[in-house]
């Protein structure tokens, strides 16, 4: 995780959008199925999961809007699949393509 957010920091605070989505993509490689996949635990455990995949998700999400910005609509075919948790969101992109479209629209 900590890799994860060394790589999203400062992915916000990039002027090129290209340099961006760069990082970005290489933040969500990062990521293998859901996070802390195959853990029962306590509410507060519950609760740092939800967190970790909100973070996710909203890094797809800024990634959407990085690749709209550059013009990448067409690349996101592949990156996003069948919902999970949130029916109102997508889940993350683990091919580094730029998301275009929720899976549940």
């Amino acid at each position: 995780m900590a890799r994860f957010e060394d790589l999203v920091a400062p992915a916000r605070r990039q002027r090129e959008p290209a340099d961006e989505a760069l990082m970005l993509r290489g933040a969500l490689a990062l990521w293998q199925g859901p996070a802390l996949g195959g853990i029962n635990g306590t509410a507060p455990l519950l609760a740092a999961t939800n967190a970790l995949a909100e973070s996710r998700l909203a890094t797809v999400e800024q990634l959407a809007d990085t690749c709209a910005v550059l013009g990448e609509h067409d690349r996101g075919g592949g990156a996003v699949g069948g919902t999970q948790g949130s029916p109102t969101r997508w889940p993350p992109a683990t091919t580094g393509r730029c998301p275009t479209k929720r899976s549940n629209d």
